[in-house]
């Protein structure tokens, strides 16, 4: 696919859904890249562990 067919889906997908595709791709250019670490959130995870045990903490 080419540049101008790639455009076009996108265009199509969003007009399917009744918004504006450019809208979305505005959007692409103030949008940071996410890793994987920020998109699982691994201290949001470790932060709803539940303690099992009374050992004191080191």
């Amino acid at each position: 696919m080419n540049r101008e067919e790639i455009l076009n889906a996108i265009d199509e997908k969003y007009k399917a859904i009744g918004q504006d595709a450019d809208v979305h791709l505005l959007g692409l250019l103030h949008a940071e890249p996410i890793t994987y670490w920020n998109y699982i959130n691994v201290d949001a995870l470790l932060g709803l562990q539940i303690q099992r045990t009374q050992l004191p903490e080191k």
